[in-house]
């Protein structure tokens, strides 16, 4: 490459924005907000930016093409005719444009509210051409489903002053632009968190947030249908109705309910969301067991009346085979959440010292049909202390190696056996035995 002819595209995330610290003080008219972040920007260029200031330094021309918002390597490209290198794809044909032209069309919504910014501050934009681009973006993305756009859409309308006349507020898009990942997470079931998200919409913002998620093409979703509702109990206790109707309908279990259980919220609303009942509703139970399985014999009270209600309130070794306990908690046994609301039969004698219950076939490890085990039942989470050990389907050393865990892995044990030499665990969904010597 002629050096006096450079031409570099990164495919980062965000490599050509900017991050204005979510401190940075932006009061003051338009004109007062506008040098507060040219101020802040150049104190704080980006990759792009330096490597721009590199080449002119150098005496070098040419190119550099840099991601607005989050790229992924095969968002580069060469144009076949100037043979230039670029940044773009089918859904962000801008992510490498100026930052009027990702304002215009960008989708991410972090990076198009940072590009809004950059815009007001640019001296050739500036806040009257920024507010009306805004409101053009608004106008235009205003029936669109897509989860993408439905975010960037409400972020941007959040920002939008009451009056026609006035321009966008800049401290307004910057608040919004530190909290608008939270919202846009929700999408995908492994990074969205709901703490987070509850923590990150204000009140005064609930009634254009979440309605608008659950109207988007992925509303109905799971973890999004549930966990919005779940979060707008917070500020309206009607949702209560809906939470449980997303939970009825959804195909969760406690295991991937757990991660979108907030008890911050929901605690305060047992009372109402689980009455005590023999026939409780699908969303009832799993609502119930989750948090029976968190807190064992230190349940809430309403969950402890709910379970034992279900159950038929006397002894038993089972709950109905209707409600379908077993799939719902699985690998969790019946009788540990039975022995912890008190309802579980009389147990064989615990031998001298060891201090718990014993259950007499009461585990199907390998999930062959059959108890072959027999466990104290004792859950609880513990850490592996031991370099690496193996995770086997018996108790046993011949036992067939199913899984590998590591030093300061946290499983969860279910129980041990009879000596307690042996711990029933579950590490990721892997359900076996481990040396109980190597937990603590």
């Amino acid at each position: 490459m002629d050096p006096k002819d450079v031409d570099i595209a990164f495919a980062g995330c965000l490599v050509n924005s900017h991050e204005v610290a979510a401190t940075t003080k932006l009061g003051g008219n338009s004109a007062q907000q506008q040098k507060k972040l040219q101020a802040a920007l150049s104190k704080h260029p980006n990759l792009a930016d330096y490597v721009r200031g590199r080449i002119k330094k150098a005496g070098a021309t040419g190119t550099v093409t840099a991601a607005n918002a989050s790229a992924t390597f095969d968002s580069f490209n060469v144009d076949p005719v100037t043979g230039k290198a670029g940044i773009s794809s089918g859904f962000e044909p801008k992510l490498g444009g100026t930052k009027l032209e990702y304002l215009q069309q960008g989708n991410e919504p972090e990076g198009a509210l940072r590009a809004a910014l950059e815009c007001f501050a640019d001296a050739a934009i500036g806040p009257a051409k920024t507010t009306a681009e805004i409101r053009t973006r608004v106008a235009g993305l205003a029936a669109s489903t897509n989860w993408w756009q439905v975010i960037t859409r409400t972020g941007f309308e959040l920002c939008l002053p009451k009056s026609a006349a006035a321009d966008v507020d800049a401290g307004k898009l910057l608040d919004v632009v530190h909290r608008i990942g939270a919202w846009f997470e929700v999408l995908w079931e492994n990074t969205s968190d709901l703490g987070r998200l509850a923590s990150n919409v204000k009140p005064a913002e609930v009634p254009k947030v979440f309605p608008a998620m659950l109207a988007s093409d992925n509303g109905s979703e799971d973890h999004i249908a549930a966990g919005v509702n779940e979060v707008w109990m917070k500020t309206d206790a009607t949702k209560r109705t809906a939470f449980m109707a997303a939970l009825d309908a959804s195909s969760f279990t406690r295991e991937t309910f757990t991660k979108h259980l907030v008890r911050s919220i929901v605690d305060p609303q047992l009372a109402k969301l689980l009455p005590a009942t023999a026939t409780p509703s699908k969303g009832q139970l799993l609502l119930a067991l989750t948090i029976a399985t968190q807190d064992h014999k230190a349940m809430p009270t309403p969950v402890k009346n709910l379970l034992r209600a279900a159950a038929g309130g006397a002894k038993t070794s089972t709950f109905p085979p209707g409600l379908g306990v077993p799939a719902l908690i699985k690998p969790v046994s019946e009788l540990s959440i039975l022995e912890d609301i008190g309802l579980a039969p009389t147990s064989t004698p615990t031998p001298s010292g060891s201090g718990g219950i014993v259950v007499d076939g009461n585990v199907d490890a390998d999930g062959d049909g059959k108890n072959e085990s027999f466990v104290e039942v004792s859950p609880h989470d513990a850490m592996v202390n031991a370099t690496e050990l193996n995770v086997r389907a018996g108790p046993s050393m011949t036992g067939k190696i199913i899984d590998t865990v590591k030093k300061g892995d946290i499983v969860q044990v279910m129980g041990t056996s009879k000596k307690g030499t042996w711990s029933l665990v579950d590490h990721g969904g892997k359900v076996g035995y481990m040396a109980s010597r190597y937990l603590s």
